[in-house]
């Protein structure tokens, strides 16, 4: 069964507006550009396209039903689909040994490598 479920985490048509972590956020601007708060000095724009890549196109090794485990931290994606916004919350379960995260709106946990997670979780300046 768990063979068919998407390792996406997110729809692929989906458009990414915000995400919200715990100390910061992301956003983009009326020009498109990403913008962090509180803003970082010397991080540059394109390690913030890279960083929102990685949420876009994060692949997991596996998904399976929710375990029901609480989350330790969660993420917040605003995201369109067409002229529709919603939010998606993202539970973080684990980060070691592997990045596990929740997505409660699909009862389904997701295993990540540990160097996903951290690139999921981490955006400071190179």
């Amino acid at each position: 069964m768990n063979d068919f479920l998407s390792t996406s985490l997110i729809e692929d048509k989906t458009k990414l507006l915000a995400l919200k972590f715990p100390a910061f956020g992301l956003k983009q601007n009326e020009q498109g550009a990403w913008v962090r708060t509180p803003e970082l000095k010397n991080l540059g724009s394109d390690q913030v396209n890279r960083f929102v890549d990685e949420w876009l196109y994060a692949r997991a090794l596996s998904v399976a039903p929710y375990s029901g485990k609480a989350a330790k931290e969660h993420v917040t994606l605003i995201v369109a689909d067409g002229d529709k916004q919603r939010a998606i919350e993202i539970g973080v379960l684990a980060r070691k040994p592997e990045f596990v995260v929740t997505r409660p709106d699909e009862n389904l946990e997701y295993s990540f490598p540990e160097e996903t997670g951290t690139r999921l979780m981490q955006l400071k300046p190179e």
